[in-house]
């Protein structure tokens, strides 16, 4: 199946990040990930929590970091985030990402939109935190992972009972669909996957009921 581009500045109802770095175009398929696993996690918890993070490699590596060993740096992640928040709620982290190369003589690069429990984590440094820590022990390298300014701080909370929870919404799909673009990712391996979701998430397989209260 081909990669579908999207042309517009509008997808599925909800307006798409505009800057130099999107006239070529969207990606869909990244698209309908951060769309559904947005609305899924809101429709599940009362509080999402949203969190952009790069990792970069070292450009004088002699062997980059891989995307098998960014899936097993986010599996691990998310496992000790688990285990070290798991006493009053479940974190429910989930995570949308994608792999770009500035140039072509370029080690990639990759950039995260993190999703999660906001009951369980109020702050997405914590994230940041774990992750750093995980690229730290891979590499042995410091200030490989970027916490984005598109945070506003702390990251974005989407409270579902709040008056303007609609508004919060679309900022959050708005800023994420910045994965989405078409700029940077051709020059990728043929055969390349445009991005990536958490294993396990499925739009076919939703959520079950709603865990968390207003």
């Amino acid at each position: 199946m081909g990669r579908k581009v999207l042309k517009s500045k509008i997808y599925r109802g909800y307006d798409l990040l505009e800057s130099t770095k999107t006239e070529d175009g969207y990606y869909t398929k990244t698209l309908d990930q951060i769309i559904d696993m947005t609305e899924l996690m809101m429709k599940r918890h009362c509080k999402t929590l949203s969190v952009r993070i790069d990792i970069h490699n070292a450009q004088d590596a002699e062997i980059p970091m891989s995307r098998r060993e960014i899936t097993r740096t986010l599996e691990n992640t998310q496992r000790n985030l688990k285990k070290a928040l798991s006493a009053n709620h479940l974190p429910d982290i989930h995570c949308v990402w994608v792999e770009e190369k500035a140039h072509e003589d370029r080690h990639p690069h990759y950039h995260l939109q993190f999703f999660a429990n906001g009951n369980a984590i109020q702050n997405g440094y914590r994230i940041f935190q774990e992750l750093d820590r995980q690229i730290q022990r891979r590499t042995g390298r410091k200030g490989l992972v970027h916490f984005c300014r598109s945070n506003e701080g702390t990251g974005r909370m989407i409270q579902r009972s709040a008056p303007d929870a609609d508004s919060q919404l679309r900022e959050v799909i708005r800023f994420a669909s910045y994965l989405a673009k078409v700029q940077g990712k051709e020059r990728l391996a043929k055969g390349s996957r445009v991005s990536s979701a958490s294993h396990g998430f499925s739009v076919a397989a939703p959520f079950p009921d709603t865990e968390d209260s207003n």
